[in-house]
């Protein structure tokens, strides 16, 4: 009963700290939006976002825009929707009419809004991003162009320091570079990336270990 006394009582701590926690930073969030700085704007909009790197987004009757520190439309108010993420750079992603693409800060459409969905965006040394159409994945540069085909299944893109991304084709599983050039044939039934660079793949009944030139390096039944 002790035990389960303890245990009870180091959830419900774990509990109070982690709504605590929640509570500070949605309190941060609020007071950053309260007091950061915004545009002159001498219309009435539904939402006013905080001004990046001179701009910020607008929104009214459900659409979106953005105008410049004076208030100034940079872009019509019709978008869908809009990905904050990497709005302090100068790709900023939206949607129109169900289609995908990005813009630049002064409002052209630099990758033309013609994908289903987009998978990340060009922040840091993120050169390349995931996008979906007619439910097949691919890769696009800062340019627009596709530079690995839309022909997978699925991808989780290229979120690791040896700059290698998993692929799916037909459910199985293979490993490409930045090139489009395969490391892995895509012929696992899974893979996982673990240290070192190295890759744990699955096969039927039997697990594979591959380095980064993709070579087997180890290979093993699976138990039960």
């Amino acid at each position: 009963m002790n035990k389960f006394i303890v245990k009870l009582s180091s959830v419900v701590i774990t509990m109070v700290s982690t709504i605590a926690y929640s509570q500070c930073v949605q309190a941060e969030m609020e007071l950053y939006w309260a007091t950061c700085p915004k545009p002159k704007v001498d219309r009435q909009y539904d939402t006013v976002g905080c001004l990046e790197k001179g701009i910020a987004y607008i929104k009214r009757d459900s659409k979106w825009g953005f105008v410049d520190k004076e208030g100034n439309l940079i872009t019509p108010i019709k978008y869908d929707s809009l990905s904050y993420i990497g709005f302090a750079n100068d790709f900023i992603q939206v949607e129109l009419n169900g289609k995908n693409g990005f813009i630049d800060r002064t409002g052209k459409e630099v990758i033309p809004l013609k994908y289903d969905w987009i998978f990340g965006t060009f922040i840091d040394d993120n050169d390349l991003v995931v996008v979906q159409r007619d439910n097949k994945y691919g890769f696009i540069d800062k340019t627009g162009k596709e530079v690995i085909p839309l022909k997978y299944d699925f991808t989780f893109g290229f979120r690791n320091k040896n700059k290698v991304a998993r692929v799916q084709i037909d459910n199985k599983w293979g490993v490409i570079d930045k090139n489009g050039k395969e490391i892995i044939p895509l012929q696992y039934d899974s893979i996982e990336f673990v240290e070192n660079g190295l890759a744990k793949a699955k096969l039927n009944n039997k697990t594979f270990t591959i380095n980064k030139q993709g070579q087997i390096i180890e290979e093993k039944e699976i138990t039960k």
